[in-house]
C-alpha cells in the first residue's frame, strides 16, 4: 500500500479514447444476499490495443471456515441491440480464502477498435447471483477510439488510502504542445502493474528515478514488467535524473536491463553519441526540419531565435543531440530513456522544428504502427502468410475428376445401359454417380487438409541468457483440419491479437466472430472463436518473460568454438561473435547435439543470414496474388465496396517492429549488418525455439524463427 502511495506511473496511448466504468454490486444494498458478497470492478483504461487491465475486488460481509470459489465471466459486444451478439467473453476465478473477507485481483480483456458494451455474469460457490451481476440490458458502454491523432493520454491517480480499488481517475483532458508541432498528449497516471500486459495498451510508460529505487526495493515484480514492455516494444521513461552518469549507470542496476544491449531498435540513418561513463546510453541526433525565416506564419520570435542558434549549432559541431534533452538505452525492441526534468520540458536550446521531428519517432511508435495491426480490421498482408498447400481448393484434382465425372456419367453410362438393353436406368445411375462422385470430392478435400492442426509461423526471440529471459514477436498462421475445442492456449505473458484477411471488407460489413478466453492459473485459455474448423486463422503473438533455453558455447583448448544446443529446435544455421571479435559458423546442429563451429567472415557470415532470410520473405502462394487482385479490382467497382474498402488498416504486420529489427539486423533496411556486442549470436531454424504455438502436437510448416541471444 505504502508502494502505492508513492508510486505514481504516467501510461501513454496513441490515437486511443480513455474511458471505462467504476461499478460496485449490488447497485442496491452493501451486500448481495445470496451470497453475502460485495463486487467492485474498474474497467477504466484505454480503449486502444492491447489488454485492458480490470480490476476486480469481492468483499464478504462475513468470514468463512471454508475456501469460496467465485466465478467472473464478462461479455463484450459492438452489436448490444442484436439478440445473443456477443464478440468476446473473458473469464477468471477467484478464491476467497478460509478466514479472510477479501479476493482481489486483475481480469484482462483484449481491446477492441470499436464501440461496444460490457457486461458481466457472477457464481458464487457453483451457484449464479444475479445481484452480483450486470444485467445486458445495463451494459456499460465503451467509445471507440478517438479521430484525431493523439500522440500521448495522461490520467490523475486517485489517493490509493481512499478505500476504493480505482487504479485509475474517472477523467482525463488533452493538451496540445505547441513546440512539438501541436502534438496531442493526454497523461494517464495509474499504481505500478506487477504484469507487462497491463501496460501493453501503451506507448509510453513513465516514472521518476526516485520511485524507481522504490520500486526496486519493495516491489521486484513492478520493476520486471516494466522491463519487460520495453522488451516487447514499448518506451519507459525516466524522469527527474540527478547526476548524468551515475544515474544512468542506476538505472541500468534498477532495470536490470544491462544485458539487452542488442541494436535492434535504432534506424540505420540514426547517429548515437555514447554517454561518457554510462555504459549501453547513447544520445541521439536530433534531425531538424528546415528553419522558416523569422516572422513566419506560426512562430513567434523567441522561437525564431531558438531555431536559428539550433541551425547555428548544427553546422558548426556536425549535429545537434539530444544532450540536454535525454539519453537512450536499447532493451530488447524497445528503448528505456532518461530525462533531468519531465519528458516534455525541452531544452531552449533546442528549436520547436527540431523537439517536433524527435516526437514524431514517439508518435510513429504508436500502437498500431508498432504491431502492424488494428484490432478487428482486415490487414493487406493476410495472404502472404499462408501455410503451404494448405487451405486451398484442390482445382486441379477436381478438373481431373469432374471431367471422369462427366465421360463416366454421359457417354460411358449411356453406351453400358444401351449395350445391355436398360436405358430406362438411367434416371438411377446418374444422380447415384453424382452422388457417389461427390462423395469422393468431399473425402478428398477433407483427408487432403488433415485432421490435426498445421502451423506457420514467423518470429523473432531474442534472449538474456545471463538473465534468464527473453521477448518474441510472432506471426502465427494456423489451419485446423477439423473443429478444435478445449486445447488452444498461450503462456499468461503472451499478448495474442487476430489478423483478419483484408478482403473480407471487399464483399461486405466484417462481423466479428465470438471468441472465449478464459484465465487460468498457468496459461489463457483460448476457448472458442480463435481459430475457425478449416480456415486459415492468423495471430501477432508478443511475449515478454522467464526463458529457460539455452545455448552453451564453449572455447577449446585449441581456441576453436564449439556449441551445445540446447534451444529446443534444429538449428539450420548458426552464427557465434566471440570475445575477440571472431565470428564462427556452425550448419544443421540438431536438438542437444554438439558441435565444433568453423572461423568465418564476418562479410560471408551476413550474406549466408540475408540470403536465407531474403529466401523466407512472406509472400503471396504463386498464382493467387493475380486472382485476389483481379477479384477485388471487380467488387470494388461498386461505390460501396469502395467505401468498405477504406476499413482495410492503413498499417499490417510487414512494416511492424519484428520485420523492421529483423531488416535492421541483417542489413536489409541499409544500415551495418550484425551490430552486435561480443559473446552474442545469430540462430536461423524452421522450428520454433521461443514462439508458443499453441497446441502440445502441431505440425510445423514453413516456419522462419530468426534468434538472437548471448552467453
Amino acid at each position: 500500500m505504502l508502494l502505492a502511495l508513492l508510486t505514481v506511473i504516467s501510461i501513454a496511448a496513441s490515437a486511443a479514447a480513455f474511458n471505462g466504468f467504476t461499478m460496485r454490486m449490488p447497485s442496491v444494498g452493501f451486500a448481495s444476499p445470496k451470497s453475502g458478497l460485495a463486487l467492485e470492478l474498474d474497467a477504466n483504461w484505454f480503449n486502444s490495443g492491447g489488454y485492458r487491465p480490470i480490476q476486480v475486488r469481492f468483499t464478504a460481509t462475513v468470514a468463512k471456515s471454508f475456501d469460496r470459489e467465485v466465478a467472473l465471466k464478462l461479455y463484450w459486444s459492438s452489436r448490444n441491440g442484436v439478440k445473443d451478439a456477443v464478440n468476446l467473453t473473458v473469464s477468471k476465478g477467484f478464491t476467497i480464502p478460509a478466514g479472510q473477507t477479501t479476493a482481489e485481483g486483475v481480469i484482462r480483456m483484449p481491446g477492441y477498435n470499436e464501440s461496444g458494451f460490457l457486461w458481466c455474469d457472477v457464481v458464487v460457490d457453483g451457484k449464479a447471483d444475479a445481484s452480483l451481476s450486470i444485467d445486458r440490458k445495463a451494459a456499460q458502454f465503451f467509445a471507440s477510439p478517438a479521430g484525431e491523432e493523439i500522440g500521448l493520454k495522461q490520467l490523475k491517480l486517485r489517493d490509493a488510502g481512499s478505500g476504493t480499488v480505482s487504479w485509475l481517475g474517472r477523467r482525463s483532458m488533452p493538451r496540445q504542445y505547441q513546440d512539438l508541432d501541436q502534438l496531442m498528449v493526454e497523461d494517464a497516471v495509474s499504481e505500478p502493474c506487477d504484469q507487462w500486459l497491463d501496460y501493453s495498451s501503451a506507448d509510453i510508460v513513465r516514472t521518476q528515478l526516485s520511485m524507481l529505487r522504490i520500486m526496486a526495493e519493495r516491489d521486484p515484480a513492478a520493476i520486471a514488467a516494466l522491463r519487460r514492455f520495453a522488451l516487447a516494444g514499448g518506451f519507459v521513461w525516466i524522469e527527474n535524473v540527478e547526476d548524468e552518469a551515475e544515474a544512468l549507470n542506476e538505472i541500468t542496476r534498477l532495470l536490470a536491463i544491462g544485458g539487452w544491449s542488442f541494436d535492434l531498435d535504432t534506424p540505420f540513418d540514426a547517429t548515437l553519441t555514447p554517454v561518457s561513463e554510462a555504459e549501453g546510453w547513447n544520445r541521439e541526433s536530433l534531425m531538424s526540419r528546415p528553419v522558416s525565416p523569422p516572422g513566419s506564419e506560426g512562430q513567434t520570435l523567441g522561437q525564431d531565435i531558438r531555431g536559428l542558434l539550433s541551425a547555428a549549432l548544427e553546422s558548426s559541431s556536425g549535429g545537434l543531440t539530444s544532450r540536454g534533452w535525454y539519453a537512450v538505452h536499447g532493451a530488447g525492441l524497445g528503448r528505456v530513456m532518461a530525462f533531468p526534468a519531465e519528458g516534455f520540458d525541452i531544452p531552449r536550446r533546442i528549436s520547436p522544428g527540431v523537439a517536433a521531428n524527435a516526437s514524431k519517432r514517439w508518435v510513429n511508435r504508436g500502437w498500431e504502427r508498432r504491431h502492424g495491426v488494428r484490432p478487428e480490421v482486415g490487414s493487406p498482408d493476410f495472404a502472404n502468410l499462408l501455410i503451404p498447400g494448405v487451405g486451398f481448393a484442390p482445382v486441379g484434382e477436381f478438373q481431373v475428376l469432374i471431367t471422369l465425372f462427366v465421360l463416366a456419367i454421359g457417354p460411358l453410362n449411356y453406351w453400358l445401359l444401351w449395350r445391355k438393353q436398360r436405358l430406362d436406368l438411367l434416371v438411377i445411375t446418374t444422380p447415384l454417380g453424382a452422388l457417389l462422385v461427390t462423395a469422393c470430392l468431399f473425402v478428398y478435400a477433407t483427408f487432403s487438409d488433415g485432421f490435426g492442426v498445421r502451423v506457420r509461423a514467423r518470429g523473432l526471440t531474442v534472449i538474456n541468457q545471463p538473465a534468464g529471459e527473453a521477448v518474441t514477436w510472432a506471426r502465427l498462421c494456423h489451419y485446423a483440419g477439423l473443429g478444435v475445442r478445449g486445447e488452444f492456449s498461450m503462456p499468461p505473458d503472451t499478448m495474442l491479437y487476430p489478423i483478419k484477411p483484408g478482403w473480407e471488407v471487399a464483399v461486405g460489413p466484417q462481423q466479428s466472430e465470438s471468441r472465449g478466453l478464459a484465465w487460468e492459473p498457468d496459461r489463457q485459455h483460448l476457448v472458442s472463436g480463435w481459430l475457425p474448423a478449416r480456415t486459415s486463422a492468423q495471430h501477432l503473438l508478443v511475449r515478454a518473460g522467464p526463458f529457460a533455453k539455452e545455448l552453451l558455447v564453449t572455447t577449446t583448448a585449441d581456441q576453436q568454438v564449439e556449441v551445445r544446443n540446447r534451444l529446443g529446435a534444429d538449428l539450420q544455421l548458426l552464427m557465434v561473435y566471440d570475445e575477440g571479435g571472431q565470428w564462427w559458423r556452425g550448419e544443421s546442429i540438431n536438438v542437444d547435439g554438439v558441435a565444433r563451429l568453423e572461423a568465418i567472415d564476418k562479410v560471408e557470415a551476413v550474406a549466408q543470414i540475408r540470403q536465407i532470410t531474403l529466401d523466407n520473405e512472406p509472400q503471396i502462394p504463386l498464382g493467387a496474388g493475380r486472382q485476389i487482385e483481379d477479384s477485388l479490382e471487380r467488387i470494388g467497382a461498386s461505390r460501396s465496396a469502395r467505401r468498405l474498402q477504406r476499413e482495410v488498416a492503413d498499417v499490417s504486420p510487414g512494416g511492424n517492429l519484428m520485420n523492421q529489427a529483423i531488416d535492421r539486423l541483417v542489413g536489409l533496411e541499409g544500415g551495418a549488418p550484425l551490430n552486435l556486442p561480443p559473446r552474442s549470436y545469430v540462430a536461423l531454424s524452421t522450428k520454433t525455439v521461443g514462439v508458443p504455438l499453441g497446441f502440445e502436437s502441431v505440425t510445423e510448416a514453413g516456419s522462419f524463427h530468426l534468434t538472437v541471444g548471448n552467453w
